[in-house]
């Protein structure tokens, strides 16, 4: 079956996913097949990892958190769904010892505790995220499909500023010394300068 999301590297293994509804764990010393586990239906989502747990939606909707240490026998953890807004999910997540976060085709985003999935906030977009969130400190920065880039608290889900670039966005952001720099749909490449909490709207 092919896959659509890049591999991720726990523990000498590579996790994929992919149509076939699984989440498999490949030996990176040998290229076999140590162990897999079943994700209820396709992805293409790169899973985030945090302390060996992978973590990452499917096209169903359902959110995953599934247990990656013993690589032999991977197990899920939790699920989340949004019972009214349960669209697939087609972007990466955002992982924190504090919070995972995501977004969905429903127009939604999404905090859970990394602990157990139970939510701990959501907002609407009003727009698709196909790109990754990305955690800042204490901050998480979403760019939309509609072009609006927004921050939130990362502990309550409080939006604190928000960019309108006009192009929409469907790669993710990516940040070091206290910059952010995003690519968006009508060539235009956007670097925002500050420290986490991203106070200033400066771009190039």
């Amino acid at each position: 079956d092919p896959l659509r999301c890049a591999p991720t590297v726990v523990n000498g293994h590579a996790l994929l996913a992919g149509c076939d509804g699984r989440l498999h764990a490949i030996d990176l010393s040998t290229g076999e097949q140590a162990g897999s586990c079943d994700i209820g239906g396709p992805t293409g989502c790169t899973a985030a990892v945090l302390d060996g747990v992978a973590c990452f939606g499917t096209e169903s909707g359902e959110f995953y958190a599934v247990d990656a240490r013993d690589p032999a026998a991977p197990k899920v953890s939790w699920t989340y769904r949004d019972p009214r807004r349960g669209q697939g999910v087609r972007a990466a997540a955002a992982v924190a010892e504090s919070a995972i976060v995501y977004g969905n085709q429903g127009k939604g985003l999404y905090a859970l505790n990394p602990t157990d999935g139970e939510l701990q906030w959501k907002k609407s977009l009003r727009s698709r995220l196909e790109a990754a969130p990305l955690i800042a400190g204490d901050r998480v920065l979403v760019a939309t499909g509609r072009g609006r880039v927004r921050l939130y608290e990362l502990a309550t889900g409080d939006e604190v500023w928000s960019y309108d670039a006009g192009g929409g966005f469907i790669a993710d952001p990516a940040a070091a010394a206290g910059r952010v720099v995003l690519a968006s749909t009508d060539g235009v490449v956007y670097c925002f300068v500050g420290k986490p909490q991203m106070n200033t709207d400066e771009r190039r």
